[in-house]
């Protein structure tokens, strides 16, 4: 539970005795095509925890508005509420800057945290829909059509809310926000993926002032590299706990 809000949560990986914990945020809200990376995370033998924020995973309505504020707030009341120890907070796609915003509420309680942006999605010239829709068969060029199967019931259960999440996602500037943030900072983005090219994690890298430590990680794949190289995501996002692999 979140206040009044029940959250479901896939949960993977020791339960107990684990160096700590990695929460995951799927993009646009659609948490099954994000279960691949989570569970291997958990094989890595970390307790892994994919959050379904904003809840199109689920049966029953949605468990907090469809917005990247929003789930940010809701996932770090989740955090406040269930882990303890070491803590990872990553987040994929639009939910790198849900995930940012759940970072800047936990930094100043929570100094064993580390925030992963993977795949940060509307650098600003991709701010506007017709610029963002061009962009979009280059960024998903070297991911399977069974994806797009995969995650047809939660685009279903989502329907206009996940247009919501969209549109918060164009309305905010991460490389803003970022300059408040005082935790470890993880960047990643498949080396094919055109809506996280290198120039713009540079970019968040550089804004990033206050972050005691800043790493940029390149693995294989394009956008959705969490389904097609999620051995090599997992360890990203793992490696705050396990000594930098």
């Amino acid at each position: 539970m979140v206040g009044r809000a029940r959250v479901h949560a896939w949960e993977c990986g020791p339960q107990a005795g684990a160096p700590g914990t990695v929460v995951l945020l799927p993009g646009l809200g659609l948490p099954t095509y994000a279960l691949r990376v989570a569970r291997e995370v958990g094989r890595a033998g970390m307790r892994s925890v994919l959050l379904d924020l904003p809840g199109f995973g689920r049966h029953g309505g949605r468990a907090v508005p469809p917005d990247v504020d929003a789930v940010g707030r809701a996932a770090a009341a989740w955090v406040g509420q269930h882990v303890t120890g070491p803590v990872v907070v990553a987040g994929h796609s639009t939910a790198a800057q849900a995930a940012l915003g759940a970072a800047l509420l936990l930094q100043h309680d929570r100094r064993d945290a580390t925030l992963v942006m993977a795949g940060p999605t509307f650098r600003p010239a991709h701010r506007r829909w017709g610029r963002l829709l061009l962009a979009t068969p280059a960024a998903y060029r070297r991911d399977p059509p069974t994806e797009l199967l995969l995650a047809l019931p939660d685009l279903v259960r989502g329907r206009v809310g996940v247009v919501a999440v969209l549109r918060s996602g164009l309305a905010d500037a991460p490389e803003e926000r970022i300059r408040g943030l005082t935790l470890p900072l993880v960047l990643t983005a498949g080396v094919r993926d055109s809506y996280a090219p290198a120039a713009w994690l540079q970019a968040l890298r550089a804004a990033a002032l206050r972050s005691p430590s800043v790493r940029l990680v390149r693995p294989e794949g394009s956008h959705n590299n969490l389904y097609t190289h999620p051995e090599q995501v997992a360890r990203v996002l793992a490696s705050p706990l396990a000594g930098g692999w």
